[in-house]
């Protein structure tokens, strides 16, 4: 790989050692090989919209063209999208836009889970964080992707008071629920451990209250997209509260 030797050669050339303690340097060997690898295998339009087929399309398959994925992803049209393909029934798109970054799994699984979107992470930059920007973009995505037979999206929710995560409590805020585990519910006051639902815990000033102060990471938060589900009305109820 042409980038690689170039780097390699140029390191050795300054005296540098690769060796394993060195991590800064072999991070920035790694992210060249990576590099390589993406612009070789994965053709990016740097302008708009990039898609890498794979595999002969069924009826079953994802195959949404350029401004559906706009739409799929509740992005505005001069958002840059990379759709990677893997296979007839699943794709990672990746968006960068000039308010959020974000990434998702698309699936349409022949095994009965049918058509459903994973978010693998989705980053409001800091000078449009408080602004609704999230709010927004689910409410275009989940209509959309219920419109074209979607049943669900799914994310796990992070809180990190390090860089200031906290998915845990804005997530479910929009809509996205799950059924708490003792362990969901280890830290929270007495009167919330018979809470059955994130959704119902999040139905009343009590219980976010406590949830924001108490609560923690949370894996497999779904939102169901069906037309009158909890999930539309809890996340049409926000959008609403927020124009007033």
């Amino acid at each position: 790989m042409k980038i690689v030797d170039e780097f390699v050669s140029r390191l050795e050339s300054e005296g540098v050692n690769l060796s394993i303690e060195n991590t800064s340097m072999v991070d920035r060997f790694v992210s060249a090989c990576l590099s390589e690898f993406h612009e070789k295998d994965h053709p990016r339009d740097h302008g708009k919209f990039a898609e890498k087929e794979g595999g002969k399309q069924t009826e079953k398959a994802i195959s949404f063209t350029g401004k559906q994925w706009n739409k799929a992803i509740g992005a505005s049209d001069d958002s840059e999208i990379e759709v990677y393909k893997k296979g007839d029934n699943s794709a990672d798109v990746q968006i960068n836009h000039p308010e959020y970054d974000a990434q998702y799994l698309f699936r349409n699984d022949e095994d009965g889970g049918g058509k459903r979107v994973k978010i693998k992470s989705f980053y409001v930059k800091p000078e449009m964080q408080g602004k609704g920007v999230a709010a927004k973009v689910l409410l275009d995505q989940a209509k959309f992707l219920s419109d074209n037979g979607f049943k669900l999206l799914r994310l796990d929710a992070g809180r990190s008071k390090d860089d200031g995560e906290n998915g845990y409590y804005s997530w479910p805020r929009l809509g996205f629920d799950k059924k708490l585990t003792a362990s969901d519910k280890m830290d929270l006051p007495e009167e919330f451990q018979d809470v059955t639902t994130l959704s119902d815990l999040m139905s009343t000033d009590a219980g976010r209250k406590a949830w924001k102060e108490y609560g923690s990471t949370v894996k497999d938060l779904e939102f169901d997209l069906s037309e009158n589900s909890r999930s539309m009305k809890v996340l049409s109820d926000y959008v609403a509260s927020r124009k007033k």
